[in-house]
């Protein structure tokens, strides 16, 4: 404790400072707080399941990883001017926070300053005072801030924060929802709860905004069985407004070809069947493409919060024909398992790599890639030779697979017998060394006989594995001369 001259001189010595203090402020206004979250944080929880059978307690993380399902692909969420000014009320409380905290130790500081300088009848150092003078002024300043002061973006990445639960959900939450979302540090934080009643399934979903402090979501709805999900994706598509943080609207494109490029307003992803979840309402441009097709330009009006389906099939341009022939003639074709008919026949030629097969009932066949650059004729040759070649083919891919067959098996008979050659071998010079002389020729014995065995074993793999090799260039060989032989375009 300061004794009553020593408290006189602590009051003096900050009545001094804060003229001094106030002046410093004056000459050097504060700076605003900074918003230092750079990503817009959402934490998914498991929802509380009340009710439910054993067989139905998946549905406490099964909806609510359908909602994140539905949300997972949004990237940047749009702040208003309500939402900006929420989080730089947040930005100066989180400020306000952390100079209230500091108070106290300022205090102590100025208090042993004082009367470390009383004891020492030395001049008075405002220093101390400074500091928690400072800290005052700042928490005034703080308290008449107009939020509008803080730099807040327009919009921010939205980022998932992954938890422990199945799905990397977060745990379900206990405790208030605002203690909730402060401990796991997001800034929106979303659950639940799903509880069954007479056949139905009442599902309660809600979103805690942590800088408004306040419920900004809430949907609710009951549904049996087969339409849980189908109910479910209502309340995603709400939460994706939210995310978003402006109207949103839906588009499902499905084109033919299913290869069609599909880009909307000029921008990914897509081919063939696309959907694209959270475009501007408004008009939009579609465009569709594919080599060997018209490309195809619409533009449609997307309304708010709807998802509008758009079927485009694009008209195949005119590149011609193909003269496909055969020997002998009346051979099947097909183009990309499209029967086109028999040979002789010109067929379509296709705007994108194709594969043709030829081939004779009950006989051989051929096939070759076509496209856009393939030759205007193409004839195969699907003759007895070529038969003969097929059956050669199959022939030695067959002595092929025996030989390797065998081989594989032979393999295990020399790798155990030189391991049991040497064992006994060991058994053998032990026994030696304890004079025991029957035993030393028996082990003897047995180790030279697994030692025969092991060369014959390898002997008789070599063979096979020479065989092998000898059978796979045959069957190579024979291939080729059957591709040769199979197709002549």
């Amino acid at each position: 404790m300061l004794s009553s001259p020593a408290r006189a001189v602590a009051v003096f010595l900050l009545l001094a400072a804060g003229p001094m203090t106030l002046a410093r402020a004056a000459a050097a206004p504060f700076t605003p707080p900074v918003d230092t979250r750079e990503r817009w944080t959402v934490g998914i929880t498991a929802f509380w399941g009340e009710g439910l059978a054993p067989g139905d307690a998946w549905l406490a993380w099964s909806v609510p990883l359908m909602l994140r399902d539905q949300v997972a692909g949004l990237d940047a969420h749009a702040i208003d001017a309500d939402g900006r000014a929420a989080i730089a009320r947040a930005a100066i409380a989180r400020e306000r926070r952390t100079l209230l905290a500091s108070l106290d130790s300022l205090r102590d500081a100025r208090d042993a300053a004082a009367f470390r300088e009383t004891q020492a009848a030395a001049p008075a150092s405002p220093v101390a005072s400074d500091a928690l003078s400072d800290a005052m002024n700042r928490l005034a300043w703080l308290d008449g801030l107009d939020p509008s002061a803080v730099d807040v973006p327009d919009a921010k990445p939205i980022t998932f924060k992954d938890g422990s639960e199945p799905g990397l959900l977060l745990a379900a939450p206990f405790g208030s929802r605002g203690e909730t979302a402060s401990r796991e540090d997001v800034d929106l934080l979303v659950g639940g709860s799903v509880r069954e009643a007479s056949g139905y399934f009442l599902v309660d979903v809600w979103a805690w905004d942590a800088a408004r402090e306040s419920v900004v979501f809430t949907w609710r709805d009951a549904a049996t069985r087969g339409e849980l999900y189908d109910r479910v994706a209502d309340a995603g598509r709400g939460l994706a407004g939210l995310l978003l943080g402006r109207p949103w609207a839906s588009l499902a494109v499905a084109a033919q070809p299913v290869a069609a490029s599909v880009l909307v307003d000029g921008i990914p992803p897509g081919t063939g069947r696309s959907r694209f979840d959270d475009l501007e309402p408004g008009s939009h441009e579609i465009r569709v493409s594919a080599p060997g097709y018209h490309e195809e330009v619409r533009t449609v009006d997307l309304p708010a919060g709807t998802v509008t389906s758009l079927a485009i099939a694009l008209e195949a341009l005119d590149l011609g024909t193909i003269a496909v022939a055969s020997d002998p003639p009346g051979a099947d074709a097909w183009l990309d398992a499209v029967w086109q008919g028999r040979t002789p026949l010109d067929i379509p030629r296709p705007g994108e790599r194709a594969r043709l097969v030829v081939s004779l009932p009950d006989g051989p066949e051929a096939a070759l890639m076509v496209g856009p650059s393939s030759p205007a004729q193409i004839s195969f040759s699907l003759s007895e030779a070529t038969m003969h070649s097929d059956a050669q083919q199959k022939a030695s891919r067959d002595r092929f697979y025996g030989s390797f067959g065998w081989f594989m098996l032979s393999l295990p008979v020399p790798f155990y017998t030189y391991s049991w050659a040497v064992d006994w071998a060991a058994e053998a010079s032990r026994l030696s060394g304890k004079g025991d002389t029957a035993g030393t020729a028996r082990a003897a014995g047995f180790s030279l006989g697994f030692y025969y065995a092991y060369l014959g074993g390898l002997g008789v793999s070599v063979v096979l594995a020479g065989w092998t090799v000898y059978n796979i260039v045959r069957y190579v060989r024979s291939a080729d001369r059957s591709a040769g032989l199979g197709e002549k375009p």
